[in-house]
């Protein structure tokens, strides 16, 4: 009986991990980087490269909207923090009807206060929305594909822990050189180093596309509006204003006292009325004090002209235990809460979670290569792992490499970002149709870790600022986002080595390299 089940579940989670694994390859690596997409974002807006933050960055910001708007109802003022580099500034005028959520936007250097330029481009955001959205699909359509894929993995992990016998066992096994039990004690080893972290991050998901998946509806926190506008065509008279001279509210030491309380830094500053005795200056901190309050989830503090508290409003609560637990969860998935180490921790999560996908699928073909190769459901798997797991990692470099040679100034160039990302993964896919073993993977891999390992020197030809200059202003996200992809790209040429070079010649060379990509007699012995 116990076996029986066992065998049970070992068809369950072969076959539920499989029809979607290549899917769910996608959500992992792309949703991984989604940790990091304001810095991902940063990179691929070198126009912001040079500024350097300083305590003087809100003064610089105020000054720019003394000058830019000064009859404006509202200023907004996002000060630099340890993701963001820059000011963000943002104003509502009387009797305008708002084209955004917060009227008029500018970026801003927050050493020099001129506007920043920007380049056209969806930058981090693409693969964080990517990984629930998929890009080209209609919405709803999308949630479900992902929530289905989402189910399979649920299940997958769940199965995945009944079929090892031994299972604290299994977590000290590494068996190299083994071909078939190196490939199972890489996919399972992966599986339990970050299992509460696969469980937690795949259960979070299911439940953010409950409404999705099963009717309901989930709202998600307080949606506070940022400034509370008026009614379209509401005519409202602006209200008097002082000369700059004259308007000299100590703004510096209201930011000392909000921080003082929250033992925060500040998140942003909105101020109502501007240049107005009337003024009143609101903040709010960086930290996210109660998950449960979604986007409501952080303190406010409002002070008069004079520098007196006349509101300290805490951090809000959820309407509802099911509005709570939702906003948990959505606050658990997506890290909003995480410092530096905790989302650096959630990434290594991720790529552990990204290698198990990774490593089931190739699996499968190495578990069946000398019984089923030829046959058009293996060649199918086959080429669907290269194509799909080599593929997207050339695609997403591909991505990155776009950023930077599309001409800046050229007409829809946010969108050809996009369409160089899905035209370099489908020649990816059509490659592997033909090259689906051996020399599928060395070509792709290679072309994977070439478009990565050389980032940082693109990074250098293209961006104003050196990156000398960037280690001295202290741009530790434009260089860490270089380091990390240079030890993704010379982990991606390691896999090259080991499976071209190692395995086949012995050594390293360029002529070692040429024989290596030539094909051979019995392309199922290529893993």
């Amino acid at each position: 009986m116990k076996q029986g089940i066992r065998n049970s579940m070992i068809w369950l989670h072969t076959w539920s991990s499989l029809i979607l694994g290549w899917l769910l390859f996608a959500v992992f690596l792309t949703g991984t980087i989604a940790y990091f997409h304001v810095e991902v974002s940063h990179w691929m807006k070198p126009e912001r490269h040079a500024s350097a933050p300083s305590d003087d960055s809100l003064q610089v910001g105020l000054d720019y909207l003394l000058a830019t708007a000064p009859n404006a109802k509202n200023w907004e003022v996002e000060v630099p923090d340890a993701r963001n580099r820059t000011l963000g500034l943002s104003w509502e005028n009387y009797n305008e009807e708002r084209q955004r959520r917060r009227g008029p936007r500018q970026i801003v250097d927050a050493t020099t206060g001129e506007a920043i330029d920007e380049r056209e481009t969806r930058g981090g955001g693409f693969l964080y929305r990517f990984h629930f959205e998929l890009h080209h699909l209609p919405r709803r359509t999308a949630f479900t594909i992902v929530g289905i894929a989402s189910m399979m993995m649920f299940v997958g992990l769940i199965t995945g822990i009944f079929t090892r016998r031994k299972l604290f066992a299994h977590f000290f096994t590494f068996r190299p050189k083994r071909n078939l039990m190196s490939w199972i004690d890489a996919h399972v080893v992966t599986g339990l180093m970050a299992l509460p972290f696969h469980i937690m991050i795949t259960l979070s998901g299911l439940m953010l596309f409950a409404n999705t998946l099963l009717i309901l509806n989930t709202d998600d926190g307080d949606r506070r509006g940022r400034f509370g506008g008026n009614e379209r065509g509401e005519q409202v008279q602006p209200h008097s204003t002082l000369p700059p001279s004259s308007w000299t509210p100590d703004i510096a030491a209201m930011r000392a006292e909000a921080e003082r309380r929250w033992q925060s830094p500040i998140a942003e500053l909105q101020i109502e009325k501007p240049l107005s005795s009337e003024a009143t200056f609101r903040f709010s901190p960086q930290d996210q004090r109660v998950l449960t309050a979604g986007r409501g989830g952080r303190p406010e503090i409002a002070f008069d002209y004079h520098g007196n508290v006349i509101e300290e409003a805490p951090a809000g609560l959820a309407a509802s235990g099911i509005q709570a637990g939702y906003s948990s969860l959505r606050q658990l998935h997506e890290a909003h809460f995480a410092d530096t180490v905790t989302r650096w921790l959630f990434f290594f999560a991720g790529v552990l979670g990204t290698f198990m996908c990774a490593s089931g699928s190739i699996l499968w073909v190495v578990k069946r290569r000398r019984k089923q190769h030829g046959q058009a459901g293996f060649e199918l798997v086959n080429a669907l792992n290269v194509g799909g797991l080599a593929g997207l990692m050339c695609a997403v470099g591909a991505y990155f490499w776009a950023n930077r040679l599309l001409p800046a100034n050229m007409s829809g160039r946010l969108d050809w970002e996009i369409h160089v990302f899905f035209a370099v993964w489908a020649l990816c896919m059509v490659h592997a149709v033909f090259f689906r073993h051996h020399k599928g993977w060395v070509t792709q891999l290679s072309l994977g870790g070439f478009l990565f390992a050389a980032i940082p020197v693109l990074d250098a030809l293209t961006s104003p600022v050196s990156l000398w200059q960037a280690l001295m202003i202290g741009d530790w996200l434009r260089l860490g986002f270089d380091g990390i992809c240079l030890l993704f790209g010379g982990s991606l040429f390691v896999a090259v080595y080991y499976l071209a070079l190692k395995d086949k010649v012995g050594s390293f060379s360029l002529a070692n390299l040429k024989k290596a990509l030539a094909p051979r007699k019995e392309e199922e012995a290529c893993y």
